[in-house]
């Protein structure tokens, strides 16, 4: 999950226990999730890029990066989803 602006991983605290143990919440075991909360660099607990012209390609390529070169992830496919929590 990623943070919008101006924001940081901790919007969702609350959520991540829900995801990752599910029967703690009525759900199954089979419900849950592997959560990664990467901040957007320069936002949050995130040191600020050192490029001027650092855009939102660039955090996709270092997301891109930090899924399959540091955490080994096989696929290729990443779900997206845009909402508010309240």
């Amino acid at each position: 999950m990623v943070h919008g602006w101006p924001g940081s991983f901790y919007e969702f605290y609350k959520i991540i226990p829900m995801l990752t143990d599910p029967t703690q919440y009525g759900g199954k075991d089979s419900d849950y999730f592997e959560v990664i909360c990467p901040s957007l660099p320069g936002y949050g607990f995130s040191e600020a890029p050192h490029r001027p012209d650092f855009d939102p390609r660039d955090a996709a390529r270092i997301f891109h990066i930090l899924m399959h070169e540091r955490l080994g992830s096989k696929t290729t496919t990443f779900k997206v989803a845009i909402g508010e929590l309240q």
